[in-house]
């Protein structure tokens, strides 16, 4: 095991705000409402299409979180680039950093506590990175034992998926 020290979040992640404007190329588009709560997964997207305003841009290289009242947990990783909502951060990892690690961390329900704690706006309360980069956060130094971790998570995670349908398809076929 490597040595865990505390770092401010600003040394963890990085916000991307690449703007996509209308008219600009065809995208997928998430929208808050894509993003199941808790559950770290899409329910589905949209195509820019349908869009009428400015928009984030994303990579396989980022991850996805609901700004908008972040106790609804809306944190997701697609597997494909697109456009998405103002109202959700374009997460990216800082050099050192493994992206399915930061991932965890911003899911962690500390992270969402906090990243609530200091949000601003009573009626539609928005994540506040001002607030939120300062924070620190313990983490291992080595990226491998971060991928790990990451890892085993992920493993986690795609059990309890599978597990959720088996029950969707029992339930449908008692009815």
């Amino acid at each position: 095991m490597s040595e865990w020290v505390f770092k401010p979040l600003s040394e963890l992640a990085v916000l991307h705000k690449d703007s996509w404007k209308v008219g600009d190329e065809e995208a997928p588009y998430i929208a808050l409402e894509h993003i199941e709560e808790g559950k770290l997964r899409l329910s589905g997207i949209d195509h820019s299409s349908i869009v009428t305003s400015n928009k984030y841009r994303f990579s396989e290289q980022n991850f996805l979180f609901g700004r908008l009242r972040p106790y609804f947990r809306k944190v997701v990783k697609p597997h494909f680039n697109g456009i998405c909502s103002t109202d959700i951060w374009v997460v990216g990892a800082a050099d050192g950093i493994d992206l399915a690690f930061l991932f965890y961390l911003f899911a962690n329900q500390p992270f969402i506590d906090l990243a609530y704690s200091g949000s601003s706006g009573t009626k539609m309360p928005r994540a506040d990175w001002d607030f939120l980069k300062y924070t620190e956060w313990l983490v291992p130094e080595d990226i491998e034992e971060q991928r790990a971790i990451a890892g085993v998570l992920s493993s986690l995670d795609d059990k309890i998926d599978l597990l959720h349908r088996q029950n969707e398809t029992l339930e449908a076929l008692a009815q």
